[in-house]
């Protein structure tokens, strides 16, 4: 497991969560980036495959008013965790 491509990660997880958390974002989706961030912190593979989909519908469903550029960063974070080995879709 690569800790480089962890942290790239969070780091591409903790601008979504701003992202998210500001002005008519889903304040709900950016508590839920925070507990993914969280699993991926903690190794908790199992967690962060769990909330990682669960965001992704999230956002991808249209009724979230997700931010320009959300979706993007969801993915660059998606394969820094493949690349780290979460075993990410």
């Amino acid at each position: 497991m690569t800790s480089d491509h962890r942290t790239a990660a969070i780091d591409h997880l903790r601008a979504l969560r701003e992202r998210l958390g500001s002005g008519s974002a889903d304040p709900s989706a950016a508590e839920e980036c925070e507990q993914l961030i969280r699993a991926v912190e903690a190794f908790h593979m199992e967690g962060a495959r769990f909330r990682m989909h669960g965001l992704r519908r999230r956002l991808a469903s249209g009724d979230a008013h997700a931010p320009d550029g959300a979706l993007q960063l969801l993915d660059a974070a998606a394969e820094a965790l493949r690349s780290a080995g979460f075993g990410i879709r």
